[in-house]
């Protein structure tokens, strides 16, 4: 026996209702639980979606370090759908402030940039006010370790996104890309 128009619909609404409701569930348990084991750092606070996580903590070597992490949307079945085709990635935001300022600033994509770009290995460097050597190391890390875009200067000190959910491998990024800010600080 086919089904009618509006009983069909009524079945989608409530798939979609039962889906949207148990995965966003599952999903802020999921990223709660990871938000609290995110690295060697000490959790301040963290808020937790089905989606998404952000994590505030402390760390020996900087001021502040917030972690935002976008996951796919496993909440909602027909973005899920979507971002499936589009090939969308997780994508993991890091915000770093220093106890002391930089005396740089730079903006490097592994993309490529709006306008005039300087390209200094696969990494595209735009608005440039730092040391030749310095941006060759930065953009041979952003490479090695998988970032996808860096900006050095203003507030907070230092942004890092890289296309990956994995919270405590972004910190561990961070931490090497202020190891070698570090070594030019101290020239």
């Amino acid at each position: 026996m086919p089904m009618d128009f509006l009983t069909a619909t009524v079945l989608l609404a409530a798939f979609i209702g039962a889906w949207y409701s148990l995965a966003t569930a599952l999903g802020r348990r999921a990223n709660a639980g990871a938000a609290r084991r995110c690295g060697a750092c000490k959790t301040i606070r963290y808020l937790a979606t089905g989606t998404s996580y952000l994590v505030e903590m402390e760390c020996e070597w900087a001021k502040y370090v917030g972690v935002f992490v976008q996951r796919l949307p496993w909440d909602n079945p027909l973005n899920l759908a979507a971002s499936l085709l589009a090939r969308r990635k997780p994508l993991t935001i890091v915000k770093v402030d220093l106890e002391a300022g930089l005396p740089w600033w730079l903006d490097m994509s592994s993309r490529g940039a709006l306008g005039s770009a300087e390209r200094v290995g696969r990494c595209h460097v735009v608005g440039r006010a730092a040391p030749k050597s310095l941006i060759a190391e930065l953009a041979d890390a952003c490479e090695r370790l998988g970032a996808a875009r860096l900006i050095i200067g203003g507030r907070p000190a230092l942004q890092i996104y890289i296309p990956s959910d994995d919270c405590g491998r972004a910190i561990q990024i961070s931490r090497t890309i202020i190891e070698i800010l570090g070594k030019y600080l101290r020239k």
